[in-house]
């Protein structure tokens, strides 16, 4: 990652944040930071504690919401996120290789069952005990 990249991305950390149910305007902000080559966190809300999580941060249950570092950009407004961006140095055109996936997405999984204890391996008898017969 380029240098001016990588500052901007330590001192002004993006977050995007949506939902299945957004269409169109969190595609457009998705499309605009990976246009400009934005690397950036997506946070899918999907329950109540993330819900509880973004009326915090914005007040609202909208999205898209937009974080640049502790800067909160409610909705998609394109000059407002360029704008943004830009203050907090990010370069105006992606300067990441082309098809470079700049983007986390975050979602919830249940965790995986542990796998079952491994059966133990049958008691095998020693070739001596084995053999009873009578001696040839």
């Amino acid at each position: 990652m380029p240098y001016a990249l990588r500052q901007a991305v330590g001192d002004f950390p993006v977050t995007l944040y949506t939902s299945k149910l957004c269409k169109e305007p969190c595609s457009q902000a998705r499309g605009l930071l990976n246009k400009r080559g934005v690397p950036y966190k997506e946070i899918s809300v999907t329950d109540a504690a993330d819900l509880a999580q973004l009326e915090k941060l914005s007040g609202d249950h909208a999205v898209p919401v937009l974080t640049v570092g502790h800067e909160v950009h409610k909705g998609f407004d394109r000059e407002d996120y360029k704008t943004a961006l830009d203050n907090a140095g990010y370069p105006p055109e992606s300067m990441l290789p082309l098809g470079a996936q700049v983007r986390q997405f975050v979602t919830k999984t249940a965790p995986k069952p542990a796998p079952p204890a491994a059966k133990p391996a049958p008691a095998t008898a020693s070739p001596e005990a084995a053999d009873t017969g009578p001696p040839k």
